[in-house]
C-alpha cells in the first residue's frame, strides 16, 4: 500500500483526531473532495483503504520545498476539475502523472513545467474536447492515455506541437471518435509505435495510408460499432471496415481471437 506525501517537508503528520476534526462526520470519515480543498485552502486527508493519504490543495503544490524529490503522482479519482495555471512548475523530475477517474476540464500548457514526465493518464474525465498546446512542455512525453472519455474528433490540433513528436504509446480507446486523421497520424506523431483506437465508432481505416508512418507497430481497431438507419429508417449496426495492405512490420486487430 502506498503512502503519497505531497510536501513532506510542510510537516504533513496530521493525528487521527486532527483528521476526524477535518472530515464532516468523525465517527465514519468520508474522503474529502480536492475541490473542497482548493476552497479552504488548507490541509485535508483522504481515506482510502484504511490508509491515510495526505494531501494538500492544488494550488499548495506551489508551496511544497523540495520539489525534486518526487518523481510520481497519482491524483485519480480526487473529483479535480480544473488544474491551476503554472502549478506543476519546479517538479522537473516528475515522470509519471495519474490524473484519471476525475472531472479534468483540459486547458493549453496546462502542464507546463513538467518535462521530464514519460507517462500522463487522462483516462474517465469525460474529456470531449483536447485543445491545442495542452502538451506544451511535455519534452519527453513518451505515452499519453485519453481512454474512456467523449471525445467525438480526433485530436488532431492537440498533436501539431512539437513534444508531440515523442509519443510512442497512445491511447484512445472507448471513446466516440468516427474518422482518422491520417495526415496527424503519420506527419506529427511521427514517433507512434502503438495506437489503441478499439472502442470508437470508426466506419473504416485506410491501411495504405498507414504506409509512411515510420514507426507504427500495433494498431487495436477492434469493437468499432456504429449505428446508421437505412432506407427504411430501420437501425442497423455497422463493423468497420479495414482496407489496405497486410503489413510485415504492422500488426493490425480488428476482431478479437477465436
Amino acid at each position: 500500500m502506498q503512502i503519497f506525501i505531497l510536501g513532506f517537508s510542510l510537516m504533513l503528520c496530521i493525528s487521527s483526531s486532527r483528521l476526524n476534526a477535518m472530515c464532516d462526520d468523525s465517527q465514519n470519515p468520508k474522503p474529502c473532495a480536492v475541490t473542497e480543498i482548493v476552497e479552504q485552502g488548507s490541509f485535508k486527508d483522504l481515506i482510502n483503504r484504511e490508509k491515510v493519504f495526505l494531501i494538500t490543495d492544488l494550488e499548495g503544490l506551489q508551496r511544497v520545498q523540495d520539489k525534486d524529490q518526487f518523481t510520481d503522482f497519482d491524483f485519480s479519482k480526487y473529483r479535480i476539475h480544473q488544474i491551476p495555471e503554472n502549478i506543476f512548475l519546479g517538479f522537473e523530475r516528475l515522470t509519471f502523472l495519474d490524473l484519471s477517474s476525475n472531472q479534468l476540464m483540459l486547458s493549453s500548457k496546462m502542464f507546463v513545467g513538467l518535462s521530464n514526465l514519460k507517462k500522463l493518464l487522462l483516462d474517465s474525465n469525460g474529456i470531449t474536447d483536447v485543445p491545442i498546446e495542452v502538451l506544451k512542455g511535455l519534452k519527453n512525453i513518451k505515452e499519453l492515455s485519453l481512454s474512456h472519455n467523449a471525445i467525438v474528433v480526433f485530436p488532431n490540433s492537440a498533436f501539431e506541437c512539437y513534444e508531440a513528436r515523442n509519443i510512442e504509446v497512445l491511447h484512445l480507446n472507448h471513446n466516440e471518435i468516427q474518422k482518422f486523421d491520417y495526415d496527424t497520424l503519420v506527419w506529427a506523431l511521427t514517433s507512434l509505435k502503438i495506437l489503441d483506437m478499439s472502442n470508437n465508432k470508426l466506419k473504416e481505416v485506410n491501411g495504405k495510408k498507414l504506409i509512411d508512418h515510420p514507426c507504427l507497430k500495433f494498431l487495436d481497431i477492434r469493437h468499432n460499432i456504429t449505428q446508421e438507419k437505412d432506407v427504411q429508417g430501420n437501425e442497423t449496426s455497422m463493423v468497420l471496415k479495414y482496407t489496405g495492405p497486410d503489413f510485415r512490420s504492422l500488426t493490425i486487430v480488428d476482431k478479437d481471437p477465436h
